[in-house]
């Protein structure tokens, strides 16, 4: 079983163009968003990979849900 930082990664739940989400199985009711060096345009039509984008696109998330948790 992979981990992450410490979290054991279950099965994937869903996975897009950029993302994958996987199940907690030691955390129920949890889930992990990974997200990917990949960039897309055009509904996939277009699409390649870009070093670093998965950190930013990690960065905005977490900052996103901490607006969400304050209001």
């Amino acid at each position: 079983m992979a981990t992450v930082e410490g979290y054991k990664l279950g099965d994937i739940i869903i996975e897009g163009k950029t993302k994958q989400v996987y199940d907690l199985p030691e955390h129920p009711g949890l889930c992990m968003l990974r997200s990917k060096d990949r960039i897309t345009a055009g509904d996939g039509v277009r699409a390649h990979d870009l070093e670093g984008k998965a950190e930013i696109s990690n960065t905005t998330n977490g900052l996103v849900f901490q607006l969400l948790n304050e209001a």
